[in-house]
């Protein structure tokens, strides 16, 4: 909830939430993720005392997710999101699912290829 308020999120508004971020610092890696739509876009960031459990609620109210296949998807088979369109797109170029496709059970993702 902390980080929810910290970002200004609203539970009756709609946002997509975009995490285009993989690995962990000082080695982490970006892909660009190309998300046209007219709702608020909250991207992932690093941020001083908050961990992947702080992203819970911005996660479940999240009306959309974009993504790279990160440890986020886990975490995602656990809660209750409430979106309805969850965009996944593989770290590797040219696309990869064969090492995450054990993971979905519940959340069902479109496979983006880059």
């Amino acid at each position: 909830e902390v980080l929810f308020e910290r970002l200004s999120l609203d539970k009756n508004s709609e946002y997509v939430f975009v995490s285009e971020i993989y690995g962990s610092p000082p080695t982490s890696s970006r892909h660009a993720i190309p998300v046209n739509t007219d709702k608020r876009i909250v991207h992932n960031a690093y941020y001083e005392g908050v961990n992947l459990f702080d992203w819970c609620g911005v996660l479940e109210n999240a009306s959309e997710i974009h993504m790279v296949d990160t440890s986020f998807m886990y975490l995602m088979e656990k809660l209750d999101c409430k979106g309805n369109n969850f965009n996944l797109y593989s770290r590797y170029v040219p696309s990869n699912f064969n090492v995450i496709k054990h993971i979905p059970k519940k959340i069902k993702w479109n496979l983006v290829n880059w």
